[in-house]
């Protein structure tokens, strides 16, 4: 009987160990932490000076310029600029009147939430709201199809890392992209695993 408890156990530990590898394995192919980029394909060069332990800004940098050098862009409003800490970005152009309008998710305090920023001035954002929404808990990215509307991809299914690490160990499909106007919110898309970036191709399609 006790032979058989040890193999039983044993059996319950291997088929464990298997699920956890697996679950490992998985989890490496969504960060892509195995991937191998030769050197010679790389063609970016270390920008000076970007990071900083001071509260977040946002630069300007021109990529046709043989030696790029970002800008800092002046931001006017009622922005909390001691707590502004940015992640993800879009452009949008409104056709209706050439105004080009910046949408940046912002963790102030460990929170999400988006902000929206009109261009006034060639190297000025003028800020004009902050959207806030239980749906919009733990954003990593946004996509601007309006002057006030973006789909936004949650990359935690918990606010609790832990419960998050979790997850993503366990290789659960639990996150998900969200679309905001003022008229609607509402999940666009589900059982994503570790939603990251997104994008909108020129006919309007998202990615």
């Amino acid at each position: 009987m006790a032979a058989m408890k040890k193999s039983l156990l044993a059996a319950v530990v291997a088929a464990f160990a298997v699920f956890v590898g697996h679950r490992f394995l998985k989890l490496k192919e969504v960060l892509l932490v195995s991937r191998e980029v030769p050197l010679n394909h790389l063609n970016c060069q270390y920008l000076k000076h970007i990071v900083s332990e001071e509260p977040g800004k946002i630069y300007i940098v021109d990529l046709l310029h043989p030696k790029p050098t970002p800008v800092e862009l002046q931001i006017r409003g009622n922005l909390d600029l001691d707590s502004f800490n940015p992640h993800g970005i879009s452009v949008y152009a409104d056709d209706a009147d050439d105004s080009i309008y910046l949408f940046v998710v912002n963790h102030p305090q460990y929170k999400s939430q988006v902000e929206i920023f009109r261009f006034v001035e060639e190297n000025t954002l003028e800020h004009l709201k902050t959207i806030t929404h239980p749906l919009l808990h733990s954003v990593n990215d946004v996509v601007a199809v309006g002057t006030d509307s973006f789909y936004a991809t949650n990359h935690a299914s918990f606010p609790s890392e832990a419960l998050h690490l979790l997850v993503s160990l366990l290789g659960l499909p639990w996150c998900d992209v969200v679309y905001y106007s003022p008229e609607e919110v509402r999940v666009a898309a589900s059982s994503i695993m570790s939603a990251n970036g997104i994008n909108i191709s020129p006919d309007r399609r998202l990615c």
